[in-house]
């Protein structure tokens, strides 16, 4: 996100090399975030002692050899709803909508809940590992069963109509692209909701700001039409 100014103003591109490294690198701490969780959960804060005796290495190779505990969790959920056949129908969205811009501090918890729909909850069996997520899959089966799969659809046809009025030079493109891409590719990995709430403090914050960057200043002179009969001088 920080290096797509760059790349819209400047068409700078990080070397191919540098990027496989970052990827590498990546991928390698990835494997270690449940542990990194837990600590921060556990201490309520960044103790960087515990974090240092993480056996990264050992992470590492456990996940190529076994998986992730993110799949096993995605995989448990999905053959679950499967078999039970309980969708949402999409009130997952409403749900987490209410869950971000409602304060139960001012308006209390009982108000809050009643705004939010009844879904279906996971078996009491369940208990995935702290730190770990379910995945977007799980979400968008829960809603609409293997037709979820639109869920994806539709978010990487509005990325891609954000993508190309950026690249067409449109700064307000360019800025919505920016800060919804993180949040977009965390529906594969976290849940398909993230990039929802990312739009609605746009339309919140960003739109007052962009109506006021519109505000013309009367003091410049806007140049005039030339007058009908009028000749233009001409230049040797």
């Amino acid at each position: 996100m920080i290096l797509l100014p760059l790349w819209f103003y400047r068409r700078f591109v990080v070397p191919r090399i540098l990027m496989a490294l970052g990827i590498l690198a990546g991928t390698f701490l990835m494997t270690s975030m449940g542990d990194y969780r837990q600590i921060t959960r556990a201490a309520s804060g960044f103790v960087l002692d515990d974090i240092m005796q993480i056996n990264y290495s050992d992470n590492f190779s456990e996940t190529l050899a076994r998986g992730g505990l993110e799949m096993r969790n995605a995989v448990l959920r999905i053959d679950e709803i499967d078999q039970r056949l309980e969708f949402d129908y999409g009130k997952f969205h409403w749900n987490r909508v209410i869950f971000t811009f409602v304060p139960a501090q001012l308006v209390g918890s009982k108000l809050k809940e009643s705004l939010q729909f009844d879904t279906p909850k996971p078996s009491r069996n369940y208990n995935p590992l702290t730190g770990t997520t379910e995945t977007g899959l799980v979400d968008a089966f829960a809603s609409f069963w293997y037709f979820g799969a639109l869920k994806f659809l539709l978010l990487a046809w509005i990325m891609r109509r954000i993508w190309e009025t950026a690249m067409a030079g449109e700064m307000l493109g360019q800025l919505v692209y920016m800060l919804s891409i993180v949040p977009a590719m965390h529906a594969i990995s976290h849940q398909t909701d993230w990039v929802i709430p990312v739009w609605i403090h746009m339309a919140i914050f960003l739109i007052p700001v962009l109506w006021f960057c519109r505000i013309r200043n009367k003091s410049v002179g806007l140049p005039t039409a030339l007058q009908r009969g009028s000749t233009v001088p001409q230049y040797m």
